[in-house]
């Protein structure tokens, strides 16, 4: 079965610079058949904040998808996962529209590029497709490997979380 390897980008953009050095990785990834496609779920009216934008974007033939906003009153609520609802948000809307069967790097707008250079020089773009190997009786959660940097055993799943494949 053929799968392709979407690249999808999440956020604000924060740093326009590190945004375009970090697209512009990816588009040299995608002309090397590393990367098939390239997906931008952000804000609604954030691309609109850099004049020209939209129109490299397009001309780059990056998919765009802009979402609503949290509602104010989730943005207030007192806790520290207001973050991760956000990123969850912009992920959740992306992977709506990938098909299933189809791998994605995510990353951020920003903090993400010395991250998918090193894992372009590990040939982690050539060999992701790693089947999870059967460990006893233990229940097997995921058919492939995920990559990831810096796994923490203090809380489930913790990582940094500028860059994961899977």
């Amino acid at each position: 079965m053929h799968t392709n390897l979407w690249a999808v980008i999440c956020g604000n953009i924060r740093d326009e610079l590190d945004f375009k050095l970090t697209l512009s990785r990816l588009v040299d990834l995608r002309k090397q058949r590393k990367v098939q496609h390239i997906l931008l779920s952000t804000w609604r009216d954030e691309i609109d904040k850099y004049p020209g934008l939209r129109d490299e974007l397009k001309k780059l033939k990056v998919y765009v998808l802009e979402n609503y906003p949290l509602p104010q009153e989730l943005e207030k609520t007192p806790t520290e996962s207001v973050n991760y609802w956000r990123q969850a948000r912009q992920l959740l809307a992306a992977l709506d529209m990938i098909p299933k069967t189809d791998f994605v790097l995510r990353l951020r707008t920003d903090r993400s590029l010395n991250y998918i250079n090193q894992m372009d020089k590990l040939g982690v773009f050539e060999n992701y497709r790693q089947p999870v190997p059967q460990i006893g009786h233990f229940p097997k959660l995921f058919d492939y490997k995920v990559t990831v940097f810096g796994p923490k055993m203090i809380r489930l799943l913790h990582m940094i979380d500028f860059v994961l494949l899977g």
